[in-house]
């Protein structure tokens, strides 16, 4: 599968919040669903006032960058660099460039496992996980916004 291809892939598993669930089931039991959950908080992120930046930037700080976190994700040390010399005057985009790597992260490695793994092939056969509708717009919501800012989407016209 080509590589514009894979995106699209992935993407359309990402916006189904059925797909989203599974994949997220998926890196659980591969030890890395806190790429997922890392990638969300950075959308939600994006979108707090100046008010809220401060105090969500130590969260996801602590939660995912600070070395020896619990839900540590992999990022070069020169990318955590850039974001602990920012945390005290943090800005929307400050967690950008971390959430680039892991969505190529999880789009070159964790994606290509998951879609040759019996979770997925059980759920295209028809075995469907039961969303709550609250999980299920919170992640449409989150990846549509992801969606709506990268150039590449919007040049391709909003077509995944």
């Amino acid at each position: 599968m080509d590589t514009k291809r894979m995106r699209k892939h992935f993407l359309s598993i990402l916006k189904n919040p059925e797909l989203c669930f599974l994949f997220r089931d998926f890196l659980k039991s591969e030890f890395c669903s806190e790429n997922l959950s890392f990638w969300m908080a950075v959308e939600h992120f994006k979108n707090l006032n100046e008010e809220e930046l401060l105090t969500n930037a130590q969260h996801l700080h602590n939660e995912y960058i600070r070395v020896g976190s619990a839900n540590e994700v992999n990022i070069d040390i020169e990318h955590k660099r850039t974001i602990e010399q920012n945390l005290t005057n943090p800005t929307n985009q400050l967690f950008d460039e971390a959430q680039e790597v892991i969505f190529n992260l999880m789009e070159n490695d964790s994606f290509t496992k998951f879609i040759r793994c019996d979770l997925y092939k059980n759920f295209l056969l028809g075995n469907r996980p039961v969303v709550e509708e609250r999980e299920r717009t919170k992640t449409t919501e989150n990846i549509n916004k992801y969606l709506e800012k990268q150039s590449w989407y919007r040049r391709a016209g909003n077509q995944v």
